[in-house]
């Protein structure tokens, strides 16, 4: 597994360098075009212009594509690559490294990424079922929405894409002291381990009893839950 995990590094490593050798030289070309298109200290307001910037603009997003750094995954975690029969809940989309990459990757903090994340799925994710019976990370994020443990399923994958420990919570007993059927995700900072509860719209919350949950459990409940198609 070891020798897997480093000829994929290896082989990220070369098409990262190529990728940013290609992105090097189209800001160059955009650079240079630009210079030479539009005319200095005017405004652009001719639709020759507009058109040079747009396509300029729509060219540059082909080099500027998400990537996932496969080396930042902890070496706990496997990197599986499995077809649509595989019932997994944390599944990476392009559309959730695009994300996870313009919301963390200026952040040099364990805990100021477990809060981005958590930032994110508070103001673009509601709480709601979805079209499945129980739905998976990717179907959560193109839905924009989903219940507890569907929110904690787009957490511990987000977070560990960007070499967090995450795992799943089972909540019995809430933060007051409730009984509840509840779940959320928990998360290692430089603080220790923070629960983080979207469906409560909580960061750090202090639930009363509950049972972190190892991915063998996860995937038996999100099987059960998932149920026939």
């Amino acid at each position: 597994m070891d020798k897997i995990k480093n000829k994929l590094k290896q082989d990220l490593d070369k098409k990262n360098r190529r990728h940013n050798r290609k992105a090097k030289r189209m800001s160059t070309n955009i650079l240079s075009k630009l210079k030479t298109t539009i005319p200095p200290h005017r405004e652009i307001t001719n639709k020759s212009s507009r058109r040079i910037i747009d396509a300029l603009k729509e060219q540059y997003k082909q080099y500027n594509q998400a990537i996932l750094d496969v080396g930042e995954i902890r070496d706990e975690y496997q990197l599986l690559v499995n077809d649509e029969s595989v019932r997994n809940p944390f599944i990476v989309s392009s559309g959730l490294v695009d994300i996870i990459r313009n919301e963390t990757k200026n952040l040099n903090s364990n805990e100021k990424k477990a809060r981005r994340i958590y930032d994110w799925i508070e103001k673009n994710i509601e709480y709601g079922k979805g079209l499945k019976k129980y739905s998976n990370s990717e179907e959560v994020i193109n839905q924009r929405r989903g219940v507890c443990g569907e929110m904690a399923f787009v957490y511990v994958t987000m977070a560990r894409c960007i070499g967090l420990k995450s795992s799943y919570v089972s909540v019995r007993r809430d933060y007051s002291g409730k009984k509840v059927h509840h779940a959320c995700a928990v998360v290692r900072t430089e603080r220790g381990n923070i629960f983080v509860d979207p469906a409560y719209h909580t960061y750090d919350v202090k639930h009363k009893d509950y049972e972190v949950l190892n991915d063998v459990e996860v995937l038996e409940r999100f099987n059960q839950w998932r149920g026939r198609e």
